[in-house]
């Protein structure tokens, strides 16, 4: 997917970090998230993958923070900061 962004391995969370000049923000996927999703034996590149297949449903939880919206499970485990 070309215009996956960045993932970053941050202990056992992954951190997409994405933005515009005016506002960025830090998506984390937690790491019990992908347990239950991958499963816990699941591999850095098994959870990479899944990151990248499901990355319209994660950053479902980021336009809900900016429009005020409400997210749908499983998504409502994703942690969306704004950063400074």
């Amino acid at each position: 997917m070309p215009d996956t962004p960045p993932i970053e391995s941050a202990g056992r969370d992954y951190v997409l970090t994405l933005g515009s000049p005016d506002r960025s923000y830090r998506v984390t996927v937690p790491g019990d998230f992908l347990d239950d999703e991958t499963g816990p034996a699941s591999t850095d590149a098994e959870r990479r993958s899944w990151i990248e297949a499901n990355l319209p449903g994660i950053l479902s939880a980021l336009t809900a923070r900016e429009t005020g919206g409400m997210v749908r499970e499983p998504w409502g485990r994703v942690v969306v900061e704004e950063l400074p």
